[in-house]
Formats: C-alpha cells, structure tokens, sequence
C-alpha cells in the first residue's frame, strides 16, 4: 500500500527521533493535535509496515569506524594524509 506523503514523512521523521509527537509536528500537525496524531499514526499497519521497511534499509553491517579507519591508512601510506 502507497502510503501518503505526509505519512512517509512522518515515517522518515520518526525513524530519525523515535519519537510520535515530535514526528508528528516535524510533518505540520499543531502543537494540540501532535500527539494524538502521532499515537494514531503508529497504530496504522501500514505504518508500522514501512518503518519495519526503513529500519532495515538503514541497517548495515559496515563498521563505519573501522572503514573510515582503514581509508586513512590507506591515504598516508600513499602519502596524501
């Protein structure tokens, strides 16, 4: 199911804080409605189905670190470091 734009932004934004509300105000819903909004939102399958989605296309198994380390290495080993 093709979910809205403001609930994909909604999805993105709560990937991002994990939180409903602020998730919720950051897509433009009011200060009163945010929470309620964000709550009934979370409880929508679709919803829940696509931050399963985005969870694990964020998920890696690259040891940034480590990668970042070797790429250093690499770099003064041939003099540009």
């Amino acid at each position: 199911m093709q979910l809205k734009e403001r609930q994909e932004k909604f999805c993105q934004a709560y990937l991002i804080n994990k939180n409903a509300t602020a998730a919720a105000k950051d897509v433009g819903y009011s200060e009163r409605s945010a929470y309620n909004q964000g709550y009934e939102l979370l409880k929508k399958p679709e919803i829940q189905q696509r931050l399963e989605e985005l969870e694990q296309e964020y998920n890696t198994d690259v040891d940034v670190i480590t990668e970042l380390e070797k790429q250093y290495e690499a770099a003064k080993a041939n003099n540009n470091g």
